[in-house]
């Protein structure tokens, strides 16, 4: 696991045990209503977390076959193309 998804892991834990403290009474900051907060950051924590662990396999499957065929990788050229004039911003097709 690399380093965000390990962040994500321990803000998720951090978050969703305040906010369990906070909910249970355990804990009264009933005069501090914005630490409530904490339990929808946990579950967002927890959703970047998935998303970052689900696709850490996917990125390195990703750049290693960039690797491997460096010569068919999509680059945006200088704007120009065969088809639209020289890059100049015009939207015409170029005239033969």
């Amino acid at each position: 696991m690399s380093k965000l998804p390990k962040i994500m892991l321990v803000l998720m834990i951090f978050n969703f045990l305040a906010a369990g403290l906070f909910l249970t009474g355990l804990v009264n900051v009933s005069s501090v209503s914005a630490l409530y907060v904490t339990f929808p950051l946990g579950a967002t924590f927890y959703g970047l977390f998935l998303i970052a662990h689900l696709l850490e396999k996917e990125t390195v499957a990703f750049d290693a076959d960039q690797h491997r065929h460096p010569d068919q990788t999509n680059t945006i050229d200088s704007g120009e193309s065969a088809e639209y004039g020289h890059g100049h911003g015009t939207h015409e097709p170029a005239k033969a």
